[in-house]
């Protein structure tokens, strides 16, 4: 282990963990994403969202973002067929500055950020540890618990599996059915 490493307490190379994601899944939530990221660099203090040169932004407000972004057209039908109510539309929508967060930048807005004592107290009224809600005989357990830390602490699919050891596509297929 290197004097870093050890020094800061990391383990792995030097960008683990260092880039996120998470599943876009609805229309409202992808709209969001997008002005999120197009707001980034004004958020930031580097430039205004509509004049930002590294940014699919202008392109959208003019309406010229065909030329360069396949998926321009069917994030305009999402706000309307007719065109140009799409871009007035869109322009309406995403020049509001929005304190909205996401890929878990707010996720534990509902927790009191003690994750690990939640799963433990959660798992002890049913006399189970962590290391064995992973076996098939607490299939019901471990959805159960999913669930709960789901509705009750606003985390991601990732950060569910980060605290809980279990892998995020089984995350996702209890989350996906419950």
């Amino acid at each position: 282990m290197g004097y870093l490493s050890r020094k800061y307490k990391r383990v792995g190379h030097l960008f683990q963990d260092r880039y996120k994601s998470e599943n876009v899944e609805s229309d409202s939530y992808l709209l969001t994403v997008i002005r999120y990221v197009h707001q980034n660099p004004e958020k930031a203090g580097i430039a205004k969202t509509e004049t930002y040169p590294w940014s699919s932004c202008s392109g959208y407000l003019r309406g010229t973002g065909d030329r360069y972004l396949p998926e321009f057209a069917e994030i305009l039908n999402m706000l309307s067929e007719n065109r140009d109510v799409a871009i007035e539309g869109f322009k309406r929508f995403h020049m509001e500055f929005s304190q909205e967060a996401c890929m878990d930048v707010m996720e534990d807005c509902k927790s009191d950020n003690n994750h690990e004592a939640q799963i433990q107290e959660f798992l002890q009224i049913r006399g189970i540890a962590l290391m064995d809600i992973s076996k098939p005989e607490y299939l019901d357990t471990r959805k159960e618990l999913i669930i709960w830390l789901q509705e009750n602490t606003a985390m991601s699919g990732r950060k569910l599996a980060e605290v809980t050891g279990i892998n995020r596509e089984a995350i996702r297929k209890i989350l996906a059915n419950k």
